[in-house]
């Protein structure tokens, strides 16, 4: 892979983003601390890793693993078609009422919101590798009493049909049924390179006319995959339009807590889902430097598993009453082979995706595991 520049410096952002993200939940634990049983558990900067248990996004090394193969999953890809004239790639984001969920006891159906957003894009013909992103408003929604979680949808979109009107595409989604937003924000837009400033470090324009550039491919790695430490202020643009502004002092040491607690039931597999058969082959990619980073950890002390974890934020939800959470129910399509027990149990059945070929089967029972979280 080439690219050493833009892949340097989407991983310092992902590096960045983490470290903000754990000096917040670090400090929320030594406020609000864990039983002793627990703080092993719940000191997710620092806590040694077990390749044959659970891993979860809220660990430091498991999020930065992810974020970097993503990372290096669309540099490969941009590496093998940016020859292609006519693909052109956007940044879109969902953001419907599906999402929004109170942040003192979350409940949010994950599964369907991904069903919701594949069905779409596979109607407009797209490629996608998809991420969910949770946001927090800074203050409660008029007349009601706690602050609102929004998980939403951001997924690269690429194409090469001319015909696709990215601006249609988004104004014909709103008015539809699929995304329903009571925010007043747009619920869904395509956006272009030239016109995202997410989609540059440090907003950077060089070469407006081109499609992407390694760096911005790059930084769309990191960023659907960025660990959260700012809320939202919602406010009227010029135009009536609801919009967001970032505020890192709004994220709180209790909101830091509940962002673990949901990271904690997501794994770098459960993180991304594909649409589209060339998007197919980049999620492939990125779970397959995935299973190498796995294996490569080898045993490092006890590891995790998901009823742990849960059982371990009930007790301290239960410990410091004056927090006010209570424990989320996540519904999520369970990706099975994220954990490394069930790669290793796979890796004895020689499975072809767990050696880093391509399944000449997609109907054998070992591709079918696999396909599961590659779409």
């Amino acid at each position: 892979m080439d690219f050493p520049l833009a892949r340097n410096a989407a991983r310092a952002f992902a590096r960045g983003a983490e470290a903000s993200f754990q000096a917040k939940l670090s400090r929320a634990l030594s406020f609000y601390p864990p039983a002793t049983k627990d703080q092993r558990l719940l000191v997710f900067s620092t806590r040694p890793l077990s390749s044959c248990e659970f891993l979860p996004l809220a660990n430091a090394e498991v999020r930065l693993a992810a974020a970097f193969s993503l990372i290096d999953s669309f540099l490969d890809h941009y590496g093998s078609t940016r020859k292609v004239s006519d693909s052109h790639t956007y940044l879109a984001t969902f953001t419907w009422d599906a999402g929004l969920t109170f942040a003192d006891a979350p409940q949010v159906n994950l599964e369907a919101m991904e069903r919701t957003v594949r069905r779409q894009l596979e109607r407009l013909g797209l490629n996608a590798v998809c991420s969910f992103e949770i946001d927090v408003f800074a203050d409660p929604l008029a007349g009601e009493h706690a602050r609102r979680l929004h998980f939403h949808v951001h997924a690269v979109c690429w194409t090469r049909d001319r015909s696709f009107r990215p601006v249609s595409a988004a104004r014909a989604l709103r008015r539809g049924k699929a995304f329903p937003s009571l925010l007043g924000a747009p619920s869904v837009s395509f956006v272009s390179r030239s016109a995202s400033a997410a989609q540059y470090p440090g907003f950077e324009r060089p070469q407006p006319r081109q499609d992407q550039t390694a760096s911005s491919m790059a930084h769309l790695g990191y960023y659907l995959l960025k660990a959260t430490s700012s809320a939202k202020h919602r406010f009227l643009g010029r135009d009536g339009t609801a919009r967001m502004r970032g505020d890192d002092s709004a994220f709180n040491l209790k909101t830091a807590l509940r962002f673990a607690e949901i990271y904690s039931q997501i794994t770098p597999a459960d993180a991304i889902f594909a649409v589209g058969a060339e998007a197919a082959a980049v999620a492939a990619n990125y779970n397959a430097r995935l299973r190498r980073w796995v294996m490569r950890q080898g045993s490092r002390g006890h590891g995790y598993t998901e009823a742990g974890l849960q059982a371990a934020w009930a007790r301290l939800f239960d410990a410091h009453p004056e927090l006010g959470l209570h424990p989320s129910a996540i519904r999520q399509r369970r990706h099975t082979l994220a954990d490394a027990g069930n790669l290793r149990r796979a890796n004895r059945q020689r499975c072809p995706l767990i050696n880093h070929e391509e399944p000449s089967d997609t109907t054998s029972p070992c591709a079918t595991r696999d396909i599961s979280y590659q779409m």
